[in-house]
């Protein structure tokens, strides 16, 4: 088993995340892709080691560090990182000028994996 950082995980996370959100609607916008890339810049997931430098694929480390996610990040986040990454989310959902439901839903699934009650989601959606 691999120990991840908070960091790495949260980059996983992040990045597994918005590609959820994109393919979410069916329909791939270029802004969805850059809106994904300048929140979570290819350099820092090369740096964290879950992306390959030399042919830019996602390396083993990756899916190793989103399966981790799943359990460990929500109890490493505070309520204010875990803002910040639904932050993240809507940015990239928004991007394309709406919120297909389905990325809501993708949203919301993700808000719960972070250990937060669903029913919290709205009071958190208007405190952003």
């Amino acid at each position: 088993m691999t120990d991840f950082t908070t960091d790495q995980l949260r980059l996983a996370f992040t990045h597994h995340t918005g590609q959820k959100i994109i393919a979410a609607d069916r329909e791939l916008q270029s802004s969805e892709m850059t809106a994904l890339r300048s929140l979570v810049p290819r350099e820092a997931m090369v740096a964290a080691g879950l992306v390959d430098h030399a042919t830019g694929g996602f390396t083993p480390l990756f899916e190793a560090a989103v399966q981790a996610a799943f359990t460990q990040l929500g109890l490493r986040l505070d309520r204010a990182a875990k803002l910040d990454l639904l932050r993240v989310f809507v940015t990239v959902s928004g991007s394309d000028g709406e919120m297909h439901p389905n990325e809501a839903e993708v949203i919301g699934k993700a808000w719960q994996v972070l250990g937060e009650d669903p029913e919290t989601l709205d009071a958190a959606l208007a405190q952003l």
